[in-house]
């Protein structure tokens, strides 16, 4: 009875920590991200940031790209280039997708996210516009999308958007899982309460017939 009693502590404590860590499926994954400075240091792209600093008021250019991508390289090239003139409106956000598989997966889920599919790196965010890979040829369009989402009253951020859309999906999702662990906890507890009843039953109609039999057996001497 006390191994029963036991264990029907043990499952309701283990109960209570599925509800408890259950949210931390829904955790934000890490990724290795890098700065405007960190990421042009790391390609040997000479930069002078004395009069570029970043700031919460500019927008941000997610960048997926991988170390040692030529075209990737020359796209941050052309920022640099145009830090003097348009450094004031964005900051840089860079993501190494070769070398980090959640950076990787992001990447994928990004693409997915704005019906926009990878063609490969690098992949440009600059609010809901994307440039996948690079030539000559998006200069103007670039520098035309990054004072064009500086001007909005409303600016997209991409990240910012499918955080709210995950958090928003996993409202609806947790009530059938608690509902469901519910259901599975209480069956398990009364499966537990009604054996040790049983239990407690039977060792009590022990206990009489074991009494019965001494009484018998005094009465026969």
């Amino acid at each position: 009875i006390c191994i029963l009693e036991v264990k029907m502590k043990k499952l309701l404590i283990v109960f209570l920590m599925v509800l408890m860590f259950m949210p931390s499926i829904y955790a934000e994954t890490e990724y290795k991200v890098m700065n405007f400075d960190e990421v042009l240091t790391e390609e040997g792209i000479e930069h002078d940031f004395s009069n570029y600093t970043e700031s919460d008021d500019k927008i941000t250019i997610y960048f997926f790209r991988g170390k040692g991508c030529k075209f990737c390289r020359a796209f941050l090239s052309y920022l640099n280039d145009i830090v003097p003139e348009y450094g004031k409106y964005f900051n840089v956000v860079a993501y190494d997708v070769w070398n980090d598989r959640n950076s990787d997966k992001l990447l994928d889920e990004v693409s997915e996210f704005l019906n926009q599919p990878s063609e490969g790196i690098p992949y440009a965010i600059i609010g809901d516009t994307v440039f996948n890979g690079y030539s000559t040829d998006y200069d103007e369009a670039i520098k035309e999308t990054i004072k064009k989402e500086y001007n909005k009253k409303k600016r997209y951020d991409v990240l910012f958007e499918m955080k709210e859309s995950k958090e928003n999906e996993n409202k609806v999702d947790f009530t059938p899982v608690y509902v469901t662990c519910g259901i599975i906890s209480l069956v398990t507890i009364s499966g537990f309460v009604y054996s040790t009843i049983r239990i407690n039953k039977l060792s009590n109609d022990i206990k009489e017939l074991s009494k019965k039999n001494k009484v018998k057996k005094g009465k026969s001497k």
